[in-house]
C-alpha cells in the first residue's frame, strides 16, 4: 500500500511539472511542435500511465517511463530552438563529432589494452558491452559515412578513416547482428543509388566480403563465439524468444510492464545486457500486452514509414532508419531511453517531424545531390 501511494504521488507530481513546463514554453513560444511530434509525447505518456496502472513492478516501470518522457520532452525543446535548415546541419555535426571521438578513443584503447575495454575477449571500447558498441557503429556511423563517401562523393581521408575504422572495430566486437546490418545497408545503398549501382561492384563486394570472412584473423572472434556455445545467431536469439513467449503466455492482455524482465537468460557463453530480450516487437507484447503493444507497433511502423517517405531525399537519414528497423529484429534498444543510440534515434525522428511542415526543405536537399 505504501509503495502504491509513493508511486501515485511520484507520477502525478512529475506529470504536473511536465505539463506546467509544456504549457509555459508554448505560451512563451519557446516550444514548437506539430501533430506528429505531439503523438510521440502522447505515446510515451501512455507508457507512463500503463506503468502506473498495470506494471508488475510499478515503481520500477514508472521510473524508467518518466525518464523516457523527460528525454523526449527535452529533445523536442532543444530542436525547437533552431530553424529547419540548421537542424540537420547540427545533426550531422553531432554524428561526425561522436564518430571521431568513438573511433580515436577505440584505437587508443586497442593500443593500451585495458581490461575494461574487453568482455569475454571481445572489444567493447568505452561502451558497457560489445553489442552496444556494434549497435552504435552499425546503425549510426556506418550508414552515415557510407552515404557520405559513396553518394555524396566525399573523398576526404578522415571520412574514409572513420568508415573503415568503424568496420574494423565492428569486427573486433564480434557482433554478428552488427555485421549483418552493415552488409544489408551497404547493399541497399548500392541498389538504391543508381549513380553508384553496377552489377560489377556488387559482385566484387560479395567476393571481397567472402575472402575477408574466410581468411582474416579478426573474424576468429565470430568463429570462437559460435564454436564455444555450439550455436548460431538465430539459435542464440531463439533462447530469448522462448522466454518471450512464456512471458506473453502468462500475461497476454496487460503485459508485465515497461522494462520489466522477469524471464532472463544467462549462460557462460552469452552475457546478455539486463534489458535484452532478443526482438523489439516480442518485447513490446511482453511488456504491454497484445492490445497496447499493437497500438505501439502500428504507431512505430507508421512513424518509420512516414520518416522514410519524408527523408527519401536525405539518404543518410533514411539509411539510419533502415539500419535501426533491421537491427530491432535482433535486439531491444529502441524503446530503452538510457542509451546514446536510442536517444539519437528518437532525436532523428523528432528532427524529421520538426522539419516535415516545410516540404520545400526536403526538395532543396534533393537538388543538392542531383
Amino acid at each position: 500500500m505504501e509503495i502504491a501511494l509513493i508511486t501515485n504521488v511520484k507520477f502525478f507530481i512529475s506529470l504536473g511539472i511536465l505539463l506546467f513546463a509544456f504549457i509555459y514554453l508554448i505560451q512563451k513560444r519557446y516550444f514548437y511542435f506539430n501533430f506528429r511530434i505531439l503523438t510521440i509525447m502522447i505515446l510515451f505518456g501512455l507508457i507512463a500511465i500503463h506503468s502506473l496502472l498495470f506494471s508488475y513492478k510499478p515503481d520500477y516501470s514508472l521510473e524508467y517511463s518518466l525518464k523516457a518522457l523527460y528525454i523526449i520532452f527535452c529533445i523536442i525543446l532543444v530542436t525547437s530552438l533552431f530553424k529547419n535548415e540548421k537542424l540537420f546541419l547540427y545533426h550531422k555535426y553531432i554524428i561526425e563529432t561522436l564518430s571521431i571521438i568513438l573511433i580515436f578513443s577505440s584505437f587508443f584503447l586497442l593500443v593500451w589494452k585495458p581490461a575494461f575495454a574487453y568482455r569475454q575477449g571481445h572489444f567493447q571500447g568505452i561502451f558497457d558491452n560489445p553489442n552496444q558498441l556494434a549497435l552504435y557503429i552499425s546503425v549510426i556511423i556506418i550508414p552515415y559515412f557510407l552515404n557520405k563517401i559513396y553518394l555524396l562523393k566525399d573523398s576526404s581521408k578522415l571520412s574514409k578513416l572513420i568508415l573503415f575504422g568503424s568496420i574494423f572495430i565492428l569486427v573486433l566486437s564480434a557482433s554478428r547482428t552488427g555485421v549483418a546490418v552493415t552488409i544489408i545497408i551497404w547493399l541497399i545503398l548500392l541498389i538504391k543509388s543508381k549513380r553508384i549501382f553496377t552489377f560489377k561492384k556488387i559482385v566484387i563486394a560479395i567476393i571481397l566480403s567472402v575472402i575477408i570472412f574466410l581468411s582474416s584473423d579478426l573474424i576468429m572472434g565470430f568463429v570462437k563465439k559460435n564454436n564455444q556455445s555450439d550455436s548460431s545467431l538465430l539459435s542464440t536469439r531463439t533462447m530469448l524468444y522462448d522466454l518471450r513467449f512464456k512471458a506473453i503466455e502468462e500475461k497476454p492482455y496487460l503485459g508485465w510492464g515497461y522494462h520489466v524482465n522477469e524471464f532472463s537468460y544467462f549462460d557462460k557463453y552469452h552475457d546478455f545486457p539486463k534489458f535484452e530480450k532478443g526482438n523489439t516487437y516480442l518485447a513490446l507484447i511482453e511488456e504491454f500486452g497484445f492490445f497496447f503493444a499493437s497500438i505501439i507497433i502500428i504507431f512505430f511502423m507508421r512513424t518509420y514509414y512516414l520518416s522514410l517517405k519524408l527523408t527519401d531525399n536525405i539518404y543518410y537519414v533514411s539509411l539510419i532508419l533502415m539500419a535501426a528497423i533491421i537491427h530491432s529484429n535482433a535486439e531491444t534498444w529502441i524503446f530503452i531511453m538510457h542509451g546514446n543510440t536510442s536517444i539519437l534515434f528518437w532525436t532523428t525522428l523528432i528532427i524529421i517531424f520538426r522539419a516535415s511542415t516545410d516540404i520545400n526543405y526536403f526538395k532543396e536537399q534533393r537538388q543538392k545531390i542531383e
